[in-house]
């Protein structure tokens, strides 16, 4: 099973962008209240909020698609306490977890599965979302065993969303989930973290481990940097899920990232049309968000955090270019 479906009307970028803005306001005056209750938030750059709309786009077509075929798990690796703060700004936005929750329009996720390290982050999320299952526990150990455990039980489709600050998620943690469930996977992979790694390998060996832990592999020794090494990591994704997309998200003219959709082809008579389409909107969804610039992601969360009403103007969003 994946996400398939009838044939998506074509939008502007500006409609586009706007609907994203939308939606990521429209929950934006519950934030305060909620960080009320836990007092607790996790610290992200700016282009994070690039990060959720791609995420809230791909929740809302997913639950639209899967919501009324049955059991369908919203799964998240690293969820956080659920709500973000934009370095050096008092600016609070929804983390993933939430987003997940409020998001979809027409069927909610069945179960929201949150693995969270931190005592006190895993905390938070119980007051947030105390419908929702948190693992507090390592995902690469004992809070994947549990993971298996409710995937196994709930047997239903899943969409998991991994967002590690670095090189934290193993390989071999994604191989099992690809292996017990029926899932898509959007996961956050960081050009910068691995040259990070990179660097260090020379003075601290241990740093080997790890770049072979997250690769899954030891290909990632034939040389290239962390840009490079994304085509090793989707080779090694492709082992597990047919279809792999990978969509750069720039941030300043140093800093970006690339979150990777990885969904396995629907291979019965007469719904690959209907997948085709779907692949096609998301292919139109890179497009865009590889097309935004600096200036325009300033705005967008301008525009989500309440400091700018919206983009004035169709003209003014493309003369931002």
């Amino acid at each position: 099973m994946s996400l398939v479906g009838s044939k998506l009307p074509k939008k502007t970028d500006f409609d586009w962008w706007n609907e994203r803005a939308e939606l990521l306001k429209g929950t934006q005056n519950e934030i305060g209240k909620k960080f009320l209750r836990t007092n607790r938030v996790y610290e992200v750059g700016p282009w994070a909020i690039m990060k959720l709309a791609l995420l809230g786009y791909y929740v809302q077509v997913y639950t639209n698609i899967l919501g009324s075929s049955g059991t369908i798990n919203y799964v998240d690796l690293f969820a956080g306490p659920g709500i973000n703060r934009i370095k050096g700004t008092d600016l609070k936005i929804m983390g993933s977890p939430l987003l997940a929750e409020l998001a979809p329009r027409k069927h909610h996720f069945t179960n929201l599965i949150l693995c969270e390290l931190d005592k006190k982050n895993a905390d938070a999320l119980k007051i947030l979302l105390p419908d929702a299952r948190v693992i507090n526990d390592d995902i690469n150990a004992g809070g994947l065993n549990q993971l298996i455990q409710l995937l196994e039980s709930s047997r239903g489709h899943s969409l998991v969303f991994a967002d590690p600050e670095g090189l934290e998620l193993h390989f071999e943690t994604l191989e099992r989930i690809f292996d017990v469930t029926y899932c898509d996977v959007l996961i956050n992979y960081q050009p910068n973290a691995v040259n990070r790694v990179l660097g260090q390998v020379a003075r601290n060996p241990e740093m080997k481990r790890s770049l072979t832990d997250f690769f899954g592999t030891t290909d990632w020794k034939n040389d290239g940097d962390g840009d490079q090494l994304l085509d090793i990591y989707c080779a090694q994704i492709r082992k597990f899920r047919d279809n792999v997309k990978a969509v750069k998200v720039q941030g300043t003219r140093l800093f970006h990232y690339y979150i990777i959709l990885a969904t396995r082809k629907v291979k019965r008579a007469g719904r690959d049309l209907g997948q085709e389409e779907w692949l096609k909107s998301f292919e139109r969804v890179k497009q865009r968000v590889e097309r935004t610039d600096a200036r325009q992601a300033k705005t967008f969360l301008e525009i989500v955090t309440g400091s700018q009403a919206t983009f004035e103007s169709e003209e003014e969003f493309y003369h931002m270019n």
